[in-house]
């Protein structure tokens, strides 16, 4: 299943904003997921794992994304989790992360 997430009638790829995310040092992996906007269809939302000690505040993620993605693909809210939750096959559910928001 292809997990796009469709906001103001833009197409956006979580891989690619998961890329992005990715990049920053402090940041073990993310999950980008669309959660029910009223407004948009869909808001772009990021659950964040972060390194041991790591300092990096939410401001930091967005911020690094707005200066690599459009705008519209950047995550309008960043939650720092311990981990991300998985199937026994190790595989992100994406539903469960959505009610992390």
């Amino acid at each position: 299943i292809k997990h796009i997430i469709i906001s103001g009638g833009e197409n956006i790829s979580p891989k690619e904003v998961e890329a992005v995310i990715n990049q920053l040092d402090d940041v073990v992996e993310s999950s980008v997921v669309g959660i029910a906007d009223e407004k948009w269809g869909e808001r772009v939302v990021a659950a964040v794992v972060t390194k041991a000690g790591s300092k990096i505040k939410p401001e930091a993620v967005r911020a690094h994304c707005k200066n690599n993605l459009h705008d519209w693909k950047c995550p309008k809210e960043v939650v720092f989790v311990r981990a991300l939750p998985r199937n026994k096959m190790g595989k992100i559910l994406k539903e469960e992360v959505k009610k992390i928001f």
